[in-house]
């Protein structure tokens, strides 16, 4: 399938969701449950919804949610089992993929890699390998999507490349969007790299 049908599909998708959740989605953010969103990496759409408890990828259960203020958390391992945060330093893990779900406003999912285990590299002050696939919604529809490959230190970070993969009318129309688009995505691309530090800082239990 061409990236022209995937990415057609992809609005019809999260319009017919959203359609059909109308009064769900009213009482998304004070109640998260069934709440639904897309995900697109360039290849696929994958739907990710909250209900029970946990976190369903195309009706698969990836595993139970923690929350953290508004948004939702849950981390998997290599095999991508769900795994406690507490638990990704503890075992060394040289892979672990993080999904932050915010219902109605944002879908993060981003994998870290290291060999030898990621919070020992980052801990040591050497690169972890980050992709991150995001997708950004304004009341229940899909504003932007995009990924980013990068490699990232405490302190630095190397081999950025990013793209969007779906950009609404919206933001397509916004200044800042049509003075410099690649201006725009390298700015919310260098905020999601600082944002990620600070989560690998908290999940490898790193001070100051």
């Amino acid at each position: 399938m061409d990236k022209i049908k995937i990415l057609a599909l992809l609005a019809a998708a999260v319009l017919l969701l959203t359609g059909c959740m109308k009064v769900k989605y009213s009482q998304a953010e004070l109640y998260p449950e069934n709440s639904v969103m897309m995900s697109y990496d360039g290849q696929t759409a994958t739907e990710y919804k909250i209900s029970g408890g946990v976190l369903f990828k195309d009706d698969a259960i990836l595993g139970k949610y923690e929350e953290a203020g508004s948004n939702l958390y849950l981390f998997t391992d290599e095999r991508g089992v769900g795994v406690a945060k507490d638990q990704i330093s503890q075992r060394g893990l040289n892979k672990f993929t993080i999904y932050v779900f915010t219902p109605n406003k944002e879908l993060r999912i981003a994998e870290y890699s290291a060999s030898g285990g990621v919070c020992k590299a980052f801990a040591e002050g050497k690169f972890v390998s980050l992709k991150e696939h995001f997708s950004g919604y304004a009341s229940s529809a899909p504003l932007y999507s995009y990924s980013f490959s990068a490699s990232v230190s405490q302190s630095a970070s190397a081999n950025v490349i990013s793209r969007y993969e779906y950009v609404g009318s919206r933001l397509k129309n916004s200044r800042a969007f049509l003075q410099s688009p690649h201006t725009a995505l390298g700015n919310t691309v260098k905020e999601s790299i600082e944002w990620h530090r600070d989560k690998l800082r908290d999940i490898c239990k790193i001070k100051f």
